[in-house]
């Protein structure tokens, strides 16, 4: 899950969700180039991933069923961040070694417009199942 956008505090979102982020900075920050160089100017835009453990097994809907349990008690947190203009998204790398479909039910539809959270899909087709770490 990703935010980004000027105008928040990465360390509200952790607070408010009761999730560590896997990388987050703020607006002005410095950009450090790897390994610990030379800034390469300020960051635009504060950021805050997560990244969700879920059953690498198990199916599209019974993960976001997880993770949509986990958002929608912070509905009124969520939606006063997009209505400041801060982009939520929940991404999603899908890997496999063979064709596979997914659906989206209605009802999770509903649940990610209500909480103003975009879905992203990365599909890796006929590739190694371990998924990088964001």
């Amino acid at each position: 899950m990703r935010f980004s956008g000027v105008g928040f505090e990465p360390e509200d979102i952790s607070t408010a969700l009761s999730l560590t982020p896997n990388n987050s900075w703020k607006t002005g920050d410095p950009i450090i180039n790897p390994p610990n160089t030379a800034s390469r100017g300020n960051r635009r835009k504060s950021y805050w991933s997560h990244r969700f453990e879920t059953d690498e097994h198990a199916d599209l809907e019974s993960s976001l069923s997880v993770v949509l349990a986990l958002l929608l008690p912070h509905r009124l947190f969520l939606q006063g961040l997009t209505s400041k203009g801060i982009d939520i998204e929940l991404f999603i790398g899908l890997f496999g070694d063979e064709n596979y479909g997914f659906t989206i039910t209605p009802t999770h539809s509903k649940d990610l417009a209500e909480l103003g959270i975009e879905m992203g899909f990365d599909v890796y087709p006929f590739a190694d199942s371990n998924p990088p770490k964001r």
